[in-house]
């Protein structure tokens, strides 16, 4: 178990009462990509012993059989296999999805259709991982220390050749959908404030690691798809000066 810094202290609760647990306790940096890598890295070989890794976020309600059916689709076609995560109305929260044709990181979302799907991009809401795919592509990658761990793993292994797929049904439930491009857009301050908030915060799409994985999408076209990335950062900027302006001008 990690513990990156949590303000309740779990970390420190869970050893004093469970001590056949190891927990390792972060300094407040890890995140969700740091904080899968420490795990794996301190399984070391033993890691192989085990048939494969899940991952799986803490705010979804698996359903029955979700789990079971993602690990019958890994085993059988030799796969990562992922499914659809909704709201109990059926908005969508994460799915499979495609590289867009005309601007690479728009993605296609795939929604589940009663058939396995191939895919080429899973989120880590909920997938597994064959071991020995996961030893065949030589882990997660190091370069990226916030996010796009399980994209970048799914995209290196759509071209490795490896099936990704997604499952027939629904999987999993969530309470809440988290809009991104909304969430940030909304954003209002300085210029400085949204840098800091939105190009600087691990939990946002940082700059360093957004650049790296946008080389992995694509290697030689990479700038060209940047500032459709960083769309709400700017929307965000113009909004926030504009209604500067226009309160300026009302007070006037």
């Amino acid at each position: 178990m990690v513990d990156d810094r949590s303000p309740d202290q779990t970390g420190f609760y869970v050893k004093e009462r469970f001590p056949q647990v190891e927990v390792f306790i972060g300094d407040g940096s890890l995140y969700w990509a740091g904080g899968v890598r420490l795990i794996l890295d301190n399984l070391k070989e033993s890691i192989l012993t085990y048939d494969g890794i899940v991952l799986l976020n803490d705010d979804i309600l698996l359903l029955e059989g979700g789990l079971d059916s993602l690990i019958d689709i890994a085993f059988h076609f030799d796969a990562i296999a992922g499914g659809m995560v909704t709201t109990r109305r059926g908005d969508l929260e994460s799915s499979g999805s495609d590289l867009g044709l005309i601007c690479r990181p728009k993605v296609r979302v795939k929604r589940a259709n009663g058939k396995v799907q191939r895919c080429q991009l899973l989120p880590g809401h909920i997938m597994v991982i064959p071991m020995q795919i996961y030893k065949k592509l030589n882990g997660f990658d190091r370069d990226l220390p916030y996010r796009f761990l399980d994209l970048e793993f799914t995209l290196r292994a759509t071209r490795a050749g490896v099936p990704v797929l997604l499952a027939p049904e629904v999987v999993a439930h969530t309470e809440q959908v988290h809009h991104y491009y909304a969430e940030t857009s909304s954003m209002r301050g300085s210029l400085r404030q949204l840098i800091d908030a939105i190009l600087l915060s691990p939990k946002g799409p940082h700059w360093r690691e957004s650049v790296k994985y946008l080389k992995k999408v694509s290697p030689l076209l990479w700038w060209l798809w940047l500032p459709f990335f960083y769309r709400a950062f700017f929307v965000a900027v113009f909004l926030s000066y504009f209604e500067k302006f226009s309160k300026c001008t009302t007070n006037k």
